[in-house]
């Protein structure tokens, strides 16, 4: 989830703590992380506000250090959101070509854990 990111990058508060351990789990290797290819330039365009370009960058390659990117394209797009039942999760895991076991939410309210 990009807010985990976000939370981790900003420090943010209630959540850092948490998402510093799910990237440190991933830097580890116990657990594989996977980032929508959105989500990276999504990042680039947030964190303009608070970081240069030079630093911007280092995150971002921090991240594929760490962490598959994987796109979705357009057949898999609209098939999610033609569904009945779209979800953010269901456009994430049909853009996964290997299952998805699992995804991460800072948002307590959001199906999952974290």
């Amino acid at each position: 989830d990009t807010n985990i990111i976000i939370d981790w990058v900003g420090q943010r508060a209630p959540y850092f703590e948490n998402a510093e351990k799910v990237i440190d789990l991933c830097g580890e290797r116990n657990i594989k992380a996977c980032v929508a290819a959105h989500s990276i330039t999504n990042l680039f365009y947030i964190l303009r506000k608070e970081m240069d370009f030079e630093k911007r960058k280092q995150i971002l390659n921090c991240i594929s250090g760490f962490a598959k990117i994987i796109q979705i394209d357009s057949k898999k797009l609209i098939n999610s959101v033609e569904n009945p039942g779209f979800t953010d999760r269901r456009l994430f895991a049909n853009g996964m070509r290997k299952r998805v076991s699992g995804r991460l939410y800072s948002n307590k309210k959001s199906e999952g854990f974290y």
